[in-house]
């Protein structure tokens, strides 16, 4: 499978779609998908949503610098990051995938706002 859908959703029913591409980060694709489904609350930090998991993951094909609309996770903050505008995060991030559809709900979402990341058939 190279890539997977997933949905984001609130309790509010809200939805929103990512794709993980695969073969950008590997090993960090298998474990978020596997770990499937994830529920926290955000953080909201700049243009950006954070929800904390532990994937016991390290880097993995790395980058600092990020597109808007693009996923990832960082491994020093042990975050799934969704991040709204083109970005140079201080520490390198693998980068999973894209947010297909719903980005205008996840950019209203605010800190303490809780999420349920699942499979999307």
């Amino acid at each position: 499978m190279e890539s997977y859908l997933i949905s984001i959703s609130t309790p509010r029913g809200e939805v929103a779609i990512a794709e993980i591409i695969r073969y950008k980060s590997p090993l960090t694709a298998e474990r978020l998908y596997n770990s499937l489904p994830l529920q926290g609350r955000v953080i909201k930090i700049g243009n950006s949503l954070r929800l904390y998991v532990d994937l016991k993951v390290g880097v993995e094909k790395a980058t600092t610098k990020v597109r808007a609309g693009e996923l990832a996770y960082s491994p020093s903050e042990k975050a799934l990051i969704f991040f709204f505008e083109d970005y140079t995060p201080p520490r390198p991030v693998n980068i999973l995938g894209v947010i297909k559809d719903g980005i205008s709900f996840l950019k209203e979402l605010r800190t303490g706002d809780s999420i349920r990341i699942g499979r999307q058939n």
